[in-house]
């Protein structure tokens, strides 16, 4: 990975990665990075369990966590963007990643959300962040359109 580090960009793809052919894409859960659960639909985010790949340990990987909302309607989760600028706060997140960090010794190096308004989001040294988030706690990775 440090070669492909001084080349530039780095692919992960969750599945199916064949490094002897394309050596830039990296499998994703493989050695590098493990997830907590998704499509929760507790609005505490209760936990910061490793959910992907199962039965992996979290040492020496990278941590996403899944931190968007869905709510159930007969057995079926759908994102839950009503509430996605309650769920996507700074307070939210930090209260998240604060769970891991007690249960990890450190902070997740992503938080993915399914949605955020733009107007909160700040840009800093070609990185976007949410607004009043601190920079050095978490970085944010992707989010759909905001509708709201």
């Amino acid at each position: 990975m440090r070669t492909i580090l001084t080349d530039g960009l780095i692919r992960l793809i969750d599945y199916h990665a064949d490094t002897s052919s394309v050596p830039y894409i990296l499998d994703e859960f493989g050695s590098y990075i493990f997830e907590t659960p998704y499509d929760t639909t507790d609005k505490t985010f209760p936990e910061c369990t490793l959910d992907r790949p199962a039965g992996a340990s979290p040492n020496g990987r990278m941590f996403i966590v899944n931190h968007f909302l869905d709510y159930g309607v007969l057995g079926i989760t759908f994102p839950d963007q009503i509430d996605a600028s309650v769920t996507n706060s700074v307070s939210s997140i930090l209260a998240q990643s604060d769970i891991c960090l007690g249960g990890y010794g450190r902070l997740p190096n992503f938080v993915l959300v399914s949605s955020i308004p733009p107007s909160s989001i700040r840009t800093e040294g070609g990185f976007s962040w949410p607004r009043n988030l601190r920079s050095d706690v978490l970085t944010l990775e992707g989010s759909n359109s905001w509708t709201g």
